[in-house]
């Protein structure tokens, strides 16, 4: 973002900038914007217009009777609309629950609304609304004022609102300039005000807030001059202050040279013996004091410059940094477009546009498939060329561990072994830790559709369902393993408080505690009762024809997608460490697993289809998170992938992550130091295990749930 002041200008001191709390505006603009306009005398044929304001400080501190951020299109909240989900509820973040569970489209012009809830009185947010702007990338400045003209017309429409607060939507993360967003802004209201001063309703003032001091000036001055031919909008002429205000160091470094340039303006003016210390001291010369020798002719000669000419001064503004555990995840979207991919992405400092990128898809498969379960060389060379090859440049500068990576992708993109992408230190020799060991990645499946599944929030019981080796031994689908498996996890489960229900086997088990694992049983459990986890060992398979018939084999049948459409009850986490079978059922034979059974003839295309098949499936019931493998996965280190992933999520406090996405990123980090230093002596599997598990779902979001952490508390914290 760049600044520049043009014309006659007159600015603030630093000093008054942090100290005066009237916070006046200080600036005037002579030439290129004109005088601030004034407010029509209101008549009974001509209504007041809708004032325009601006506040410094953090929108959640403004009162009003409503308050709007915008929504991106299944990105979870981040900076005003973060504040303002906190602001509404003390406990849980509805509004981020309601985006991770496809509750909240955010659909461009589609505007949802959020009563405060369980908040003490006099807070000054009563109820949000949410503006939808659409998927990220494609948010323009002709769409913002799409989305601008629906919030406004949904406010009209509002008898109990006559005061609105909002942010800058769209300006945020380098989208749209503060000129555009502005201008989006006053078209959009114009439209729907019409332009002239027809009946607002109630509704009689419009905040903008922004919690950056220079950022304030710049938006004040900007709806000046675009609502200046606008008989239904008036901009107040001063910036009001609100709680929470933030002077960045660059915001500050410009208010100071400004004040620094009308010092010497100032000091210029007074006559010569005054400024040779005979009538005062010399402010500046003070300064240059500090300044060596060989340079302090050329400082002065460069402030007098400036106060002579404020055209000169062209600033680059930049945001603070955060600190890594505050950054809000870099969103990377990448989706299948005929022979090309279209990309976009959102980090915490640039938005980059929805792009088209041709590729050689061909050779893009050829990829997937060396990547897929890969052989030691592979996997030591094949990443680097996924990054160079497939991401973009200019996306490939946004690959680091400084924040969590989310990749949306669709049913296409979502076969690629994205947790294999590299960054800058990993391809430079700067670390031998993959990205993916050292932050989280995580995908989101992109769909059309919402999930309608409740969750039991309040239920002080985690409850768990574990089901281990449920295939058939006389078909070649018995599992031993998968049964030691299934008993560590109930152990860990066990040890973190939850119940857990345990399904072990074909028939005729003699294992204590343990139910014969069927998919009839199974399928009881899962209708019939809420599970905030399944966890499945065992067999999956995917039927490339019919991808509704893919899903968790059982010696009776599969578990897939047509007995999930009836579950209301979804769960709010899924592990499945499913390795593919090449058996699938036979249309002669119904369901029956291994009967007519047909051959996939590259295992690889059937296991890096299977995971995102079953996960689509599972997330279109409402579930929150599922982990999958695309890849088999050696049997010790399933289980100690288990293990690691489960103890990281659910210790308490103080004793290890408590987000999904630092428990995949903790158990991706044990199994990659599990494989052995020698790769000569390890096999493919067990060197490239920390790449094969996939994590759909928010890799910010905390797994415990409030009644239990309470129950928990009550009991001493155990």
């Amino acid at each position: 973002m760049v600044i520049v002041w043009g014309g006659a200008v007159t600015i603030t001191n630093i000093a008054d900038l942090l100290d005066d709390p009237t916070v006046n505006s200080g600036l005037s603009v002579v030439g290129q914007v004109s005088e601030t306009q004034q407010a029509p005398v209101a008549t009974a044929s001509t209504p007041q217009p809708l004032r325009l304001s601006v506040t410094w400080g953090d929108i959640s501190q403004v009162r009003a009777d409503i308050h709007i951020a915008g929504h991106y299109q299944g990105v979870v909240p981040a900076r005003a609309e973060r504040a303002l989900d906190e602001a509404i509820s003390s406990t849980r973040r509805v509004v981020q629950e309601h985006t991770r569970r496809g509750w909240l489209v955010g659909a461009l012009g589609e505007v949802s609304y959020f009563p405060a809830s369980d908040v003490p009185a006099g807070r000054p947010v009563r109820r949000i609304a949410v503006a939808g702007m659409g998927r990220l990338g494609t948010f323009t400045e002709s769409r913002a004022s799409q989305m601008y003209a629906s919030l406004l017309g949904e406010l009209l429409g509002l008898d109990s609102v006559k005061r609105a607060a909002t942010v800058l939507i769209g300006s945020g993360a380098g989208n749209l300039t503060v000129a555009q967003a502005t201008r989006a802004l006053v078209a959009g209201f114009s439209s729907a005000a019409g332009t002239t001063t027809a009946s607002l309703g109630r509704l009689n003032e419009v905040v903008v807030a922004e919690i950056d001091r220079l950022r304030a000036e710049q938006v004040r001055l900007a709806l000046d001059r675009w609502a200046r031919q606008v008989p239904s909008l008036i901009v107040e002429p001063e910036i009001s202050r609100a709680n929470g205000g933030q002077v960045g160091v660059d915001s500050a470094a410009v208010f100071a040279i400004c004040g620094l340039a009308r010092l010497v303006q100032d000091i210029d003016r007074q006559p010569a013996g005054a400024r040779r210390g005979e009538a005062g001291p010399d402010p500046v010369g003070a300064l240059l004091k500090h300044v060596p020798n060989d340079y302090r002719a050329a400082v002065r000669e460069k402030l007098c410059e400036i106060s002579d000419d404020y055209t000169a001064l062209a600033v680059v503004i930049g945001e603070p940094q955060q600190s890594v555990g505050e950054s809000p995840p870099v969103r990377i979207s990448v989706v299948q477009d005929q022979a090309s991919l279209r990309w976009a992405a959102l980090t915490q400092r640039s938005t980059i546009p929805e792009r088209v990128v041709e590729m050689n898809l061909e050779l893009v498969g050829q990829l997937r498939d060396r990547l897929t379960a890969p052989t030691v060389p592979d996997a030591a060379d094949l990443p680097r060329l996924l990054t160079r090859f497939v991401v973009p440049v200019d996306f490939q500068r946004h690959l680091t561990d400084q924040a969590a990576l989310v990749l949306e992708v669709d049913r296409d993109t979502a076969k690629l072994p994205w947790e294999f992408v590299t960054d800058d230190a990993y391809d430079n020799g700067q670390t031998v830790l993959p990205l993916a060991v050292r932050t989280p990645v995580a995908r989101q499946l992109r769909t059309s559709y919402a999930a309608v599944a409740g969750e039991d929030a309040d239920s002080a019981e985690l409850r768990a369902l574990v089901i281990g080796d449920p295939g058939d031994p006389l078909h070649g689908h018995g599992l031993p393993a998968a049964r030691e498996e299934a008993r560590e996890v109930e152990r860990v489960l066990r040890e973190h408080g939850f119940s857990v229900r345990l399904f072990l086997g074909l028939r005729g088990t003699d294992e204590d505690g343990a139910e014969p694992a069927t998919q009839l049983d199974v399928l009881k459990e899962l209708l019939g009762r809420k599970y905030h986890v399944i966890h499945y060992a065992g067999h999956g398979t995917f039927d490339p024809e019919n991808p509704r018939r893919t899903g968790w084999l059982f010696a009776d049948g599969v578990l897939g997608a047509r007995e999930l459409t009836q579950l209301t009850r979804a769960p709010r986490l899924v592990v499945a460490n499913a390795c593919w079978s090449a058996a699938r059922p036979g249309p002669s034979t119904g369901d029956r697993a291994g009967q007519d059974a047909t051959m996939i003839t590259d295992p690889r295309t059937g296991q890096a289809a299977l995971t995102p098949v079953l996960a689509d499936e599972f997330l279109r019931v409402g579930v929150v998170h599922y982990v999958g493998t695309s890849w088999r996965v050696p049997d010790e280190l399933a289980q100690r992938f288990a293990r690691i992933f489960y103890d990281s999520l659910l210790s308490p406090a103080g004793r290890g992550p408590r987000t999904v996405g630092q428990a995949m990123r903790a158990a991706r980090e044990g199994l990659f130091y599990a494989r052995g230093p020698d790769a000569a002596m390890t096999s493919h599997e067990q060197w490239s295990a920390w790449a094969a598990y996939q994590h759909y779902g928010d890799p910010h979001d905390t797994f415990e749930l409030e009644g239990h952490q309470a129950a928990r508390q009550a009991r001493g914290g155990a």
